[in-house]
């Protein structure tokens, strides 16, 4: 017959247990905490419970070792031991994932801002620091780039004065690329631009909102609008269609383009005279047209995607760049305008600025803002 469990034994039993859960819970916490601050991402939850196992057996091993070698105990199978060692397993892997969720928010909050200091020394070509990361403080006064919408306050507060890590050994272009990468991602900012000492400090930093919606994609002349239609079988954004109403009669009343399908609400781009012809309580019938070449509709499309802008700077006389050819700008020139009224669209490579030039200049908000700086003789 089992013998019974005194109350004094299970106290003890139940306090080696709680001690053993606290170890695997302190070597969660630490282990996600180092996790999180090294590659900045959570600790897989498998390792932090295989760290938490690792702990106890590692205890329960020393204790069993020693208690065959220096007491000569032989009971280490015994239903009591194995229930002890099963339920430390269990309790164990709760703590353990508990402390993988702690560390890590840890992590997130606390040790970025106490983390390895990045040197002070210059570097030139390449920006290291101590370890394996360096600290990047981001500035508390945030810019917003011209000719973008302004970012929200509670995104910039939130921004200014946080500390980000990244491996060191990265070259300056390297370092902005994964700041610009890990603002966007983090904040949802889209356009971001910044630069960075040879020492790997923040020396100016700007932010703007994309702008939104389709308003802007829209030729003169031409309208959006939501109708209630029938599309054609994989008609998508950006189709030519011929719009036809079908009560009470068919009857083909224009040419129009696909924007946006949601169900059975579709956004057409028409001619601003042809509004009239269409309602929001009639149902229409879209069949789509041939492929044609929309040269203006797809570079549209392509700047709407892209990180680059377009702006329009005048050369001063003053300008460092009166006489540089266009290749050596660091931005792309699409037209420049002389003086005289005459331009110049898609120049030459060779093509020479001068002063009085308005030139149309299109690249990354950072790349534009040297150009203008430069344009304007105030570098």
């Amino acid at each position: 017959m089992m013998p019974l469990v005194t109350a004094d034994e299970l106290l003890t039993l139940g306090s080696r247990m709680a001690a053993l859960a606290g170890l695997a819970l302190l070597v969660t916490i630490i282990s996600a905490a180092i996790y999180r601050w090294l590659l900045n991402e959570e600790l897989p939850q498998g390792i932090g419970l295989l760290l938490g196992a690792s702990a106890i057996a590692i205890v329960l091993n020393t204790t069993a070792t020693l208690s065959q070698s220096i007491g000569g105990t032989t009971e280490l199978l015994t239903p009591q031991a194995a229930s002890f060692t099963v339920l430390s397993f269990l309790v164990g892997g709760f703590a353990s994932e508990a402390g993988r969720i702690g560390g890590d928010r840890l992590g997130r909050r606390f040790i970025p801002a106490t983390g390895i200091p990045s040197l002070d020394r210059d570097v030139t070509s390449f920006i290291k620091g101590r370890g394996r990361v360096i600290r990047v403080e981001v500035p508390a006064e945030i810019q917003d780039i011209d000719g973008y919408e302004p970012v929200r306050l509670d995104l910039k507060d939130d921004l200014a004065g946080s500390v980000m890590t990244f491996p060191s050994g990265l070259t300056r272009e390297e370092l902005i690329e994964a700041f610009v990468a890990r603002v966007q991602q983090d904040t949802g900012i889209q356009k971001i631009d910044v630069e960075f000492s040879p020492a790997g400090e923040i020396t100016y930093l700007a932010v703007g909102r994309g702008e939104a919606g389709i308003g802007h994609t829209l030729p003169p002349g031409e309208v959006a609008v939501a109708i209630r239609a029938d599309p054609a079988f994989s008609a998508s954004p950006g189709d030519q269609v011929r719009v036809w109403r079908v009560d009470p009669e068919p009857k083909r009343l224009l040419t129009a383009e696909v924007r946006g399908i949601i169900e059975d609400i579709v956004t057409v781009s028409v001619p601003e005279d042809d509004v009239d012809l269409l309602d929001a309580e009639s149902g229409y019938r879209i069949v789509t047209l041939p492929k044609t070449p929309r040269p203006d509709r797809e570079f549209a499309g392509v700047l709407r995607r892209a990180n680059e802008s377009v702006i329009q700077t005048v050369i001063g006389p003053s300008s460092e760049l009166i006489g540089a050819e266009i290749s050596q700008v660091g931005v792309t020139i699409l037209t420049i305008e002389a003086e005289d009224g005459s331009i110049d669209a898609l120049p030459e490579p060779d093509t020479p600025l001068s002063a009085g030039d308005t030139v149309i200049s299109m690249g990354r908000p950072d790349a534009l803002r040297r150009f203008e700086l430069l344009a304007q003789g105030t570098s």
